[in-house]
């Protein structure tokens, strides 16, 4: 059975559906396309990230600085494209913006922003590494989360054993 035409036609509808399917894509890992989509996240996570890794090398930086600083604007043009689909596309874009993957994914582009209205805030640039853990949630090592909030929980419960240790082991430094 057909649908009705005038909803099939309505640019509502389709809006919808449109989103529907970037969020599939986006957020999803288990079709070809969310796999694709994370495969080439990942490659410009990695890029980006070897971008920023050279220019903080002294003699690179100054020798490449107008390459590195194009390289820059276009991995965040690309992030922030992606950032604002990724907003647009979902159902419950408040719990995203606010989610740790929305923090870490606008941590990732303001950095720039800030460096072309401020020239002297661009090593904040530096915070685009932040973006590699994402790295975590495309590979699937989300365990390892939990297991480093088992660490951190251990070091929490055992924090005063483990002040009073130090304080120890500077003593003995000192004499």
């Amino acid at each position: 059975m057909r649908e009705d035409p005038a909803i099939e036609n309505n640019p509502a509808t389709t809006e919808h559906g449109w989103r529907h399917r970037l969020e599939v894509i986006i957020f999803g890992t288990s079709t070809t396309a969310g796999r694709n989509f994370d495969i080439t996240l990942l490659f410009l996570i990695l890029s980006s990230v070897t971008a920023v890794i050279i220019d903080s090398v002294p003699s690179l930086h100054v020798e490449y600085e107008m390459i590195l600083w194009r390289c820059e604007i276009f991995f965040t043009g690309i992030f922030t494209v992606e950032y604002m689909t990724r907003v647009w596309c979902t159902q419950q874009r408040r719990a995203y913006v606010f989610s740790f993957w929305g923090v870490i994914d606008l941590l990732a582009i303001l950095p720039t922003y800030i460096a072309i209205f401020v020239p002297e805030a661009a090593p904040l640039v530096v915070v685009r590494l932040l973006r590699v853990v994402r790295v975590f949630r495309i590979l699937r090592l989300m365990t390892l989360f939990t297991e480093l909030n088992e660490i951190l929980s251990a070091l929490k419960n055992t924090g005063r054993s483990i002040f009073v240790f130090l304080i120890m082991v500077m003593l003995v430094v000192i004499v």
